[in-house]
């Protein structure tokens, strides 16, 4: 397939924003500057090439990330590789005639490791000034791997970001603050509202015609977003902005459900009429959509989380739990990704989506072993390497219909065959074991020699036997990780679960700003959706 077949991500609210920063860390792990090895990953895809206003060059995610005002701590919202210090310091040595008073805002304070990233850059642009040919952004240059201990520091997403943003990626919503209870932006219809306000509007068609407009052969575009608060209904304006204006392009979207306990009836029904309005409107306009989170039950504020068995993550943190999440679609979304034998977006969601069942499950294996696979083909059931990320769904192999298998980090580069049977390849053997797993299935099997590069600031969520060495050691920790997306009857539960809860509850849609007309024809579309999963 030829061209970049660029890509264009959004991440929208906080938690969404959390997973985000795990996921270009994870891509910033796995670059090569040296040339010391070949890269399967088109990093091309995701990332794009710049010039800062000094002539430096750049190589920064393709992203729009949405937050609320007070959500970016000592994040700079134009991008410090993009701001023009000597202007700045110029300004302040003007004599003004009646002089001037001045004002500084107190500092907030980096962590160890947001200081170390700082060095590191200024050490960079020291290379920078006596090197005309040096071309690498200051994230390429931290060499210096060391362990860190976040748990007790992260406070928002950007206290552990590694990789610069542009100055055209981050948006905050003008109008409302982060983690602020007296005007909290926690209803469907105010991010609606929030999204169509003219200035807000305009702001966000500039950032996407930024970023568009500049690609070479567009495939299609990544949206993250919070799930359960206003941040649903402004990412479903956003959805139908870019499915207008790009109807040819795929659209695959992560509804994330972060838990929130709550004593409040008033917000756990909220939340629950926030989720129908997004569910019905992002299955009218997006290509796929993969919900995702660690939590059993996202409809229950009181349920509990999911276990896995190479993973010992605090479900309290959000910089834990957004982790796994992360490296899944990080490996599931490789299929179109890739620099050889490259599929489209658009053949990976056309290829699973059948029947009008654009909502699919995920699961994840994390860290996982040559020898994890061998044992699952001798017991001959899959459902012990996959576990689900998707809320209330367990996924049984006679369930599925269709589904995407991708295996990445077990096989060193260039070994093709298996271990065990050298007239096999892996992704033969692979296949072998899935069609017997699932016989009524269609699966789609990807094998990908990079693994997962582990490094720091990802958290120490492994168990002590998953992993062969300390993250704080000289070297990053491959991992080999397993992803599925599975067209199976499983999402009907995940569907219907929210029609239960609805039914169970005496809900008011004037407390969502609902209209009765638009809140009865949103159930009613939910209740056909999830025939969809039922009637086969």
């Amino acid at each position: 397939m030829s061209g970049t077949n660029e890509i264009v991500t959004f991440q929208v609210g906080h938690y969404a924003n959390f997973v985000g920063a795990h996921f270009w860390n994870l891509q910033e792990s796995s670059f090569v500057y040296d040339g010391s090895r070949e890269v399967e990953v088109n990093h091309d895809i995701l990332f794009r090439e710049g010039c800062t206003p000094r002539s430096e060059a750049t190589y920064l995610p393709r992203l729009i990330a949405v937050d609320l005002k007070g959500s970016l701590k000592t994040l700079r919202e134009d991008s410090v590789l993009y701001s023009n210090t000597e202007n700045a310091t110029n300004l302040a040595q003007v004599k003004w005639p009646a002089g001037i008073n001045s004002f500084t805002s107190p500092s907030v304070e980096k962590n160890e490791f947001l200081e170390d990233c700082q060095k590191e850059d200024a050490k960079f642009y020291s290379t920078v000034a006596d090197d005309d040919s040096a071309s690498r952004t200051p994230s390429a240059s931290k060499t210096t791997i060391k362990s860190y201990n976040l748990d007790n520091e992260v406070e928002v997403w950007s206290d552990f970001l590694r990789v610069h943003y542009h100055p055209k990626t981050i948006y905050t919503v003008p109008n409302f603050h982060h983690a602020n209870s007296v005007q909290p932006f926690d209803s469907f219809c105010v991010g609606q509202k929030e999204f169509l306000n003219d200035q807000n509007n305009e702001a966000m068609l500039n950032k996407l015609h930024f970023f568009t407009e500049e690609c070479d052969q567009l495939q299609g575009f990544h949206i993250l977003f919070d799930a359960l608060n206003g941040f649903g209904g402004y990412s479903s304006e956003l959805v139908s902005l870019l499915a207008d204006e790009f109807p040819n392009k795929g659209i695959v979207t992560l509804p994330l459900y972060e838990k929130q306990p709550t004593d409040n009836t008033s917000t756990y029904k909220m939340r629950l009429l926030n989720s129908l309005m997004m569910l019905t409107r992002f299955h009218e306009s997006s290509s796929l959509n993969l919900p995702m989170s660690l939590v059993v039950d996202c409809w229950d504020p009181l349920s509990s989380y999911r276990s896995f068995p190479q993973l010992k993550y605090n479900s309290s943190l959000p910089y834990h739990t957004s982790a796994p999440l992360a490296v899944c679609f990080d490996t599931a979304t490789l299929p179109y990704r890739l620099k050889q034998k490259q599929a489209s977006m658009r053949d990976l969601t056309d290829g699973l989506t059948h029947s009008n069942r654009k909502f699919l499950a995920s699961s994840i294996s994390f860290p996982i072993t040559m020898e994890a696979i061998y044992q699952n083909t001798k017991t001959g059931k899959r459902n012990v390497l996959l576990h689900s990320v998707t809320p209330q769904c367990q996924i049984q192999e006679s369930d599925i219909t269709l589904q995407s298998i991708v295996l990445r980090g077990i096989l060193t580069r260039g070994e093709r065959t298996d271990p065990r049977n050298a007239q096999l390849s892996l992704k033969d053997s692979l296949t072998n074991c899935i069609s017997e797993a699932t016989p009524s299935a269609i699966s789609s099997v990807t094998v990908v020699s990079d693994p997962c590069d582990i490094r720091a600031p990802f958290p120490d969520i492994f168990e002590a036997n998953a992993v062969p060495q300390d993250l704080g050691s000289s070297k990053s920790y491959g991992a080999g990780v397993m992803t599925g997306l599975h067209n199976t009857a499983a999402v009907g539960s995940f569907l219907g679960s929210l029609s239960t809860s609805l039914s169970r509850r005496s809900i008011n849609h004037q407390m969502a700003g609902l209209d009765i007309d638009d809140f009865s024809e949103a159930r009613e579309q939910l209740k056909n959706i999830t025939e969809f999963y039922i009637n086969t």
